[in-house]
């Protein structure tokens, strides 16, 4: 029956060790030596844990104490000292290794282990932590580059739009020929339009930072509502979309940003 057990578990794909109640491995099954790269015997009694990185051994004795009081089984994750491979590795590495841990049916405290390489595991969380740091980064850069070159716009926008005030005035630049206080007009209107939009890309970039101050203000709802949708039909007309609104009469003032 055992040598069944032997089959089964290692066909879970790792080493099989047995841990005695005493927490010391009595047994460990031939595929030790494939899965760790040392001969079973290596690491019976205080073997392996002397291989268990520092601190992974408490992680370890913890999961060994629960399972051996009840627990049905527990996973941990350790770090352990084994051979280094043939391709420029140092003769002593650490590699990271899921241990899973299962009350045995002796019921006498002893508990099977199974014991599998997670290397491909850490890769991956290695690769997700530089994704992160990478969009991170890029993250940053983009609010910056966002922020600075908002604020290079800003500066000539205000003086074209000012400018622009001022000469509108007839009372300060005299009388204007019609078609001049026109095209006056249209630069003005056009700074004011292009400045929105640079604040609206520095609010996005503040947005998407979290760092975006909100500011309630009280204003007629049905209003707003109508104006946006005076902006979005033309777009929705070009694309044969048809864009609607339906809002109840008893919606006046809201307060919100």
């Amino acid at each position: 029956a055992q040598n069944i057990d032997h089959i089964l578990l290692e066909r879970m794909g790792g080493a099989v060790l047995w841990i005695g109640p005493d927490g010391h491995i009595t047994q460990a099954t031939p595929r030790t030596e494939e899965v760790l790269g040392l001969a079973p015997e290596l690491v019976v009694e205080g073997g392996l844990f002397d291989r268990i990185r520092i601190p992974d051994r408490v992680a370890y004795r913890c999961a060994l104490a629960d399972v051996q009081t009840g627990v049905a089984r527990r996973s941990v994750e350790l770090m352990l000292r084994v051979p280094g491979d043939d391709e420029g590795e140092p003769a002593v590495t650490h590699r990271p290794f899921e241990m899973e841990l299962i009350r045995s049916p002796q019921e006498d405290g002893s508990v099977i282990a199974i014991l599998r390489s997670a290397e491909a595991t850490a890769q991956l969380r290695e690769e997700l932590a530089r994704a992160r740091d990478i969009a991170g980064s890029t993250e940053l850069a983009k609010g910056r580059f966002l922020a600075t070159v908002s604020h290079e716009l800003r500066t000539p926008l205000n003086a074209i739009i000012g400018f622009s005030d001022l000469m509108l005035h007839e009372s300060i630049s005299g009388p204007l020929d019609p078609k001049k206080k026109e095209h006056l007009g249209l630069i003005r209107d056009a700074g004011r339009h292009l400045l929105s939009v640079v604040n609206s890309i520095l609010d996005l970039s503040k947005i998407e930072a979290g760092t975006y101050r909100l500011q309630p203000e009280r204003f007629a709802f049905a209003k707003a509502a109508s104006l946006g949708i005076a902006l979005l039909e033309p777009q929705a007309a070009e694309k044969k979309l048809k864009l609607t609104s339906r809002i109840a009469q008893e919606v006046g003032e809201v307060n919100c940003d």
